[in-house]
């Protein structure tokens, strides 16, 4: 059995990758699921198409609970199977086309330097709370038209709902991740009537 919130595990979780896979190819992870082990058996099954990604609604319903998180997770593509998967998949392909992840390298380095300069300034950096972190929100943020001046506004529901990516979301997290889905999706339905009435 695996438990990835283990302390041990957190602290360092290669020991317990290393006993897993000497274990055998599949391992308990929490309810109703199972973990494979070994990166042949991996290879094989994420090609296999007779698997896919998309969960029950009540899978969801339990892991996030009853509300907007919940939801929120029954709809995203990243838990959606073809062929909803590739009509998703082909509408963010366009907004996020190689041409234009080219065309925002420049605002990227600009981010990471900004971010980068109270290091230099103090000489302490923590790679995950200074960089790792609030990088991708940003370079998100560019990719969507969202200001600059909201980041900061931005930021800690991102990580409620980040939190919400759980197998099982603790019951403590879950009012977060349901009022980071309602405030995102009422600041983005904002932009979008603020774009479509110009």
């Amino acid at each position: 059995r695996f438990d990835a919130r283990a302390p041990a595990v957190v602290a360092d979780p290669y020991p317990t990758y290393r006993a897993l896979r000497e274990a055998g190819p599949l391992c308990r992870m929490g309810p109703g699921s199972w973990g494979v082990t070994r990166y042949a058996d991996v290879s094989r099954l994420v090609r296999d198409p007779r698997l896919g990604s998309e969960f029950p609604t009540d899978y969801h319903r339990m892991s996030a609970g009853d509300g907007p998180a919940g939801a929120f997770f029954g709809r995203i593509i990243l838990y959606r199977d073809p062929p909803e998967h590739g009509r998703l998949r082909r509408l963010m392909a366009k907004a996020f086309s190689p041409a234009l992840v080219r065309r925002l390298r420049p605002t990227i380095e600009s981010m990471v330097t900004e971010l980068l300069a109270p290091a230099a300034r103090t000489g302490r950096f923590d790679a995950v709370s200074d960089l790792a972190f609030p990088l991708p929100v940003m370079v998100v943020c560019a990719l969507m038209g969202i200001p600059p001046a909201d980041h900061d506004r931005i930021r800690p529901y991102a990580l409620d709902l980040s939190k919400a990516f759980a197998a099982i979301v603790p019951d403590e997290d879950r009012p977060a991740a349901d009022r980071a889905v309602e405030w995102l999706r009422g600041y983005l339905g904002e932009i979008l009537d603020r774009r479509r009435a110009e």
